[in-house]
């Protein structure tokens, strides 16, 4: 392993409750601190946790080969995080619900709209997204989950779409696979917001679907452990049932709103550059930010108003590339006068990553 261990910020729990460790590891030029919170834990320890995170080569056809297609690992961040607890018997760790996994590196930067992703892998299997939250400045992400295994940050370039009927699936698949183990009135009720949220999401009402997940997510939470198994142990001889779904339904909630596209034309909220306006082109003239189709400030003075007018009036009839051409159908005419005139007084936008 190449990581050197430099802080921690717990040592060992021998009462269970909640606690978090820190580790940051310098593995050559890249360097990552890993942070695992649990919301009830006992013998927490960085030995029991057996963290550890080396260097990978972003083209290993093996690596690659697990994860989907159109994920790809990030050449300025190849790095490999292994939770590896120890199965020992009687001071081995063990966690109620959830652990939390937190990645932090200055060797990424947030920007709006990023792509980068944390994945977790069980067991040598498939990789999946587990993102719960990222944060701006240095990359930080978190995602939860019910067992250990590895993670790493990659750059997840599927359609938002896409990854929300993945997620959809992966809820559902692992709702039946533990129907047997969870009590049916739980089941019926988790079942229910399910339903919901999924009906939410087929209609594009990413409010409604959000507030569905939110519910499943609440239910699983006020069960106990007669519901449904809610421990992990390091000898793995018992699934943490409410773990599972509750890291894939927290992840299922954050992706949803990837997959916003307010005025349905086509293009996700967060690339859009007419969030409230439908501009599929995204036709851009002046290079701003704001697309044409919401952007009638002409003098790039942050309010549309009289002094706009004049040089649409002066346009009138030009035809080509034009910040006056407001539709972006090739020729400035009074539809374009239309469009200015139901955004006089107000602003530009709003736009993704703009005002």
């Amino acid at each position: 392993m190449l990581g050197v261990c430099v802080a921690a910020s717990a040592g060992e729990k021998s009462v269970r409750g909640p606690a978090s460790l820190t580790q940051n590891f310098v593995l050559g030029l890249n360097s990552v601190d890993v942070t695992v919170s649990f919301e009830s834990v006992q013998n927490l320890s960085l030995v029991n946790l057996g963290l550890s995170a080396l260097i990978i080569n972003p083209l290993d056809p093996l690596l690659l080969s697990r994860l989907p297609a159109s994920v790809t690992i990030p050449s300025a961040f190849p790095v490999l995080v292994h939770i590896d607890p120890l199965p020992l018997p009687l001071v081995g760790l063990e966690f109620t619900g959830v652990a939390s996994v937190i990645l932090y590196t200055t060797d990424l930067h947030y920007t709006p709209g990023t792509r980068l992703r944390l994945f977790s892998a069980h067991n040598g299997g498939p990789f999946v997204d587990i993102t719960e939250e990222t944060s701006a400045g240095s990359y930080r992400v978190r995602g939860s989950q019910g067992e250990f295994s590895e993670f790493m940050i990659v750059t997840d370039d599927r359609d938002p779409a896409t990854i929300v009927n993945t997620k959809f699936s992966r809820l559902s698949s692992l709702m039946t696979t533990h129907q047997s183990a969870i009590d049916p009135t739980l089941f019926a009720t988790l079942s229910g917001h399910y339903n919901d949220a999924h009906a939410d999401w087929l209609a594009q009402d990413i409010d409604g679907a959000k507030a569905g997940i939110q519910a499943f997510l609440a239910a699983a939470l006020a069960s106990g452990p007669a519901e449904m198994a809610d421990v992990w142990r390091s000898t793995e001889d018992v699934t943490d049932i409410d773990g599972l779904l509750r890291s894939a339904a927290g992840t299922l909630h954050f992706s949803l709103e990837d997959a916003r596209d307010t005025d349905l034309d086509g293009v996700y909220d967060f690339s859009d550059n007419c969030t409230l306006v439908i501009n599929p082109t995204q036709c851009d003239t002046d290079g701003d930010g704001y697309g044409n189709h919401c952007d009638a400030d002409l003098d790039d003075n942050g309010t549309i108003n009289t002094f706009d007018l004049t040089p649409l009036r002066a346009a009138m009839g030009s035809t080509g590339s034009n910040d006056a051409d407001l539709d972006c159908n090739g020729i400035v005419n009074s539809f374009d006068l239309a469009i200015m005139r139901d955004a006089f007084g107000g602003g530009p936008g709003p736009a993704a990553n703009l005002p």
